[in-house]
């Protein structure tokens, strides 16, 4: 079964650790053909340490900012997030594995109060 990775696993250390970094990872990866798990997979966790940073208030929200063409604002970054992991779960190879993303994308999903 596929490993899930946990908060801590995204810890944005090094490479990854101010907008600047984020911003770089996601230009790189947009040059990328985005049709296999693993691509789509980096640009999940790429959007899930935007989201992480924010939320820790390492790095502050700004419009001007984007990743992937979506702007450095949580609510934003959180529905990108939710697609690169459902597109993942397009390319599992089993059962279990796209169960695991979708309740993946589910938990970076946005809160509603519908």
């Amino acid at each position: 079964m596929m490993q899930m990775k946990t908060e801590d696993d995204l810890e944005t250390k090094g490479p990854l650790s101010d907008v600047e970094s984020l911003v770089d990872r996601a230009k790189n990866l947009h040059e990328q053909a985005a049709d296999t798990y693993s691509s789509w997979r980096s640009r999940a966790e790429t959007l899930i340490a935007a989201i992480a940073k924010l939320e820790k208030r390492e790095i502050e929200p700004d419009s001007e900012v984007t990743l992937f063409n979506v702007p450095l604002i949580e609510v934003e970054l959180r529905d990108a997030a939710e697609k690169a992991l459902r597109l993942c779960a397009f390319f599992a190879t089993n059962v279990d594995e796209r169960i695991a993303l979708i309740d993946e994308a589910n938990s970076v999903r946005n809160t509603s109060w519908v």
